[in-house]
């Protein structure tokens, strides 16, 4: 009888579960993270009662940049730029409407760590 794991994967696996708590324990940051969502065409209503078919795009791009200052103090910014479009037809008075909705934003401040469990937060 052969048994399910092999020597490698049973290695593997014991690595794993061992790194576990040691990785849940580590902090991290995404220095950059982008997006994008797709929902096919569907139909709704609008609020005057008329049907109407959509397609709906949606994009985010994220870029967050730490500044280590010193041991305690980290200057911290964080740029997001998000995109909706909807894009709609069959509607009587609009024909292939897009609607477009961007935003920019910006958020920065400091964190100041107090000891190395706890730190203030400014943003």
């Amino acid at each position: 009888m052969t048994s399910y794991f092999n020597k490698k994967t049973a290695s593997l696996l014991s690595l794993t579960l061992l790194l576990a708590p040691i990785m849940l324990k580590a902090q991290t940051i995404d220095l950059f993270t982008a997006s994008q969502t797709y929902a096919p065409k569907a139909d709704f209503t609008w609020v005057d009662g008329q049907k109407q078919e959509a397609i709906e795009y949606n994009t985010l791009i994220n870029a967050k940049v730490p500044i280590v200052l010193s041991d305690k103090v980290i200057w911290y910014s964080n740029l997001t730029y998000n995109i909706n479009e909807l894009k709609a037809s069959q509607r009587s008075d609009v024909t292939n409407a897009t609607y477009r909705l961007q935003g920019l934003i910006l958020q920065t401040g400091v964190v100041l760590k107090l000891n190395e469990k706890t730190s203030i937060q400014a943003l």
